[in-house]
């Protein structure tokens, strides 16, 4: 079903790449249909066997700098790529934000440009962090608040200094005797979140 959802998005894209703009918002597929936008082009579908390609790797959130995109392996799904780079850009401004929420509680000053420009700068963040403690994120964050809405579990930081540079865990907390790592989240709180932070 979602490889027909990608055909009838395609299709589309392809479309109004070519100057051609569809007559009503609904795609009739082989056995789906998909309401569009009429003017924009759609975003792809993420299968839900990119999940654990996407969020194994990224189960942390490392304090340097890193990006990468691979392509999938199976030559069946040659044509497609898991974007790794595009994702990792949004989890790194998803951390820059809870970062600067939690130092405004801290009363310290948080230099945005310095984040954005400096590792040496975001591995000097982690000493305002302490060790083997969950930092509550924000319900003033649209995706926390978000998540919270659909699971009723809120998302959780923690600094984790096994990691070369420093970096951070994330975690969903739905009581004290309910705390899971970001790597023992189902595939259902994965796909939202991944879906929510792409």
């Amino acid at each position: 079903m979602l490889h027909s959802i990608y055909q009838c998005l395609k299709e589309h894209n392809s479309n109004l790449l070519h100057g051609k703009k569809p007559e009503h918002n609904l795609l009739q597929g082989r056995d789906v249909r998909v309401i569009i936008n009429l003017k924009e082009q759609m975003l792809d579908v993420i299968y839900i066997g990119d999940v654990s390609e996407l969020s194994k790797p990224n189960q942390i959130i490392p304090l340097k700098h890193t990006s990468r995109s691979k392509e999938r392996g199976h030559r069946s799904k040659k044509n497609f790529k898991v974007d790794y780079v595009g994702f990792r850009s949004h989890l790194f401004d998803f951390l820059k934000d809870s970062i600067a929420s939690i130092l405004k509680i801290k009363e310290v000053e948080f230099d945005v440009i310095l984040w954005d420009e400096s590792d040496e700068y975001r591995v000097k963040i982690k000493d305002y962090f302490d060790k083997d403690f969950l930092y509550q994120l924000s319900l003033d964050d649209d995706l926390v608040n978000f998540f919270f809405e659909v699971t009723g579990g809120r998302i959780y930081i923690a600094y984790n200094p096994s990691h070369t540079g420093g970096a951070f865990d994330l975690f969903l907390v739905y009581s004290e005797q309910a705390t899971y790592h970001w790597s023992k989240w189902s595939d259902g709180q994965d796909i939202l979140y991944l879906s929510d932070i792409n």
